[in-house]
């Protein structure tokens, strides 16, 4: 059951709009069945401007001089939402997200549970849309 507490503002939005929140894990699992073996995956949303020389020059650091060969990353955005959940990466400037990262959450099946958790269960009232 939706509860106000955690939709905020967007408790009166249509019903269309919450769907759309539920497909942000369901399309990482696709992303990475359609293409497995990227080294790292830039998500955005359609009005999100990249600047491809910008990204692939951020890219290049952070594989030649931050990031160790079994390193994780899911970067973008961070905010403090509140004590109880932390910093969050909020999606609407975009994400990197490195492909190590993706195929070790799927290893794990901890994409697929977040994914069912979002579509089924806790989740479900959690707008991604950030």
């Amino acid at each position: 059951q939706q509860r106000p507490e955690e939709s905020g503002p967007y408790i009166r939005a249509p019903k269309a709009w919450w769907c759309t929140q539920r497909s942000y894990m369901q399309a990482l699992e696709v992303l990475l069945e359609t293409f497995p073996s990227a080294d790292f995956y830039m998500l955005v949303d359609q009005d999100t401007l990249v600047f491809p020389d910008s990204l692939a020059n951020m890219v290049r650091l952070l594989q030649q001089e931050v990031l160790q060969p079994t390193d994780d990353l899911y970067m973008g955005h961070g905010r403090m939402l509140s004590e109880e959940t932390g910093k969050f990466i909020m999606s609407g400037g975009g994400v990197l997200l490195r492909g190590l990262t993706l195929r070790r959450l799927v290893g794990t099946n901890q994409l697929h549970a977040c994914a069912q958790r979002q579509m089924y269960g806790a989740w479900c009232w959690h707008h991604l849309d950030w």
